[in-house]
């Protein structure tokens, strides 16, 4: 009887093991009021809470950061990092860090930077393209945000969504959203044509906060391309 029981244990153990896997966090929408979804401040960030659908925080120190929940994110699966903020601070650059489930060291060669409008009274949304983005690769077990640059050390930061997206599931010239780049696309980036502090929704497709020719030559490479 005793050995039977330990044989049901030992198979019981990879349903259990299963189970206490951390979840494949790919979407964090911060509708509930004082639920956070588990992201924590790491450093430089005393106040730290949701209000209003929104991840409200300030900045008070040099080399602010915070943290996502344990996950399980598969690199070959997600390939586009969408998050839209309001940056209430002087940064001008936001930093996205990783660990893999066989590197679990935080450095520069686990991140990617990208281009935000400083001092902002609205929100934007950024889209950045991790594909060949080098050490990205396997699972991702765990992500750090950074908001601004190191040097920042005073502001309030807000972030209405983070998510990460499939490779199937967008076309990163399909500035509205609608699944297809076509001259609908074209006339938003016609529209802020040469102008700066732009974002992704508003043609800035490389995030250099411009739209310019080389975000011309990005959609020119997805024209007519829709998602069925």
């Amino acid at each position: 009887m005793q050995a039977f029981a330990v044989l049901c244990f030992l198979h019981g153990m990879p349903i259990i093991n299963e189970r206490l896997k951390p979840k494949q966090w790919s979407n964090w929408q911060f509708i509930q009021n004082d639920f956070t979804q588990f992201w924590y401040s790491g450093h430089s960030i005393p106040i730290f809470n949701t209000s209003n659908g929104k991840l409200v925080f300030n900045i008070n120190g040099n080399d602010s950061y915070i943290y996502s929940p344990l996950t399980r994110l598969d690199t070959d699966k997600y390939r586009y990092f969408k998050i839209k903020l309001k940056n209430q601070t002087a940064g001008t650059n936001a930093q996205l860090f990783w660990i893999t489930k066989t590197d679990t060291v935080w450095n520069e060669t686990k991140s990617v930077t990208f281009s935000i409008v400083p001092n902002s009274d609205e929100f934007k949304t950024y889209l950045i393209d991790l594909y060949n983005i080098p050490n990205r690769s396997g699972l991702v077990k765990q992500l750090r945000f950074d908001p601004a640059n190191n040097s920042v050390s005073s502001g309030q930061y807000e972030i209405d969504f983070i998510t990460f997206i499939q490779n199937d599931e967008i076309l990163y010239s399909d500035i509205n959203e609608d699944n297809t780049v076509d001259s609908k696309d074209f006339s938003i980036i016609a529209q802020n044509w040469k102008q700066n502090f732009k974002n992704w929704l508003q043609g800035d497709l490389n995030n250099d906060l411009s739209v310019d020719n080389e975000d011309v030559e990005t959609f020119k490479s997805e024209w007519l391309q829709e998602i069925k």
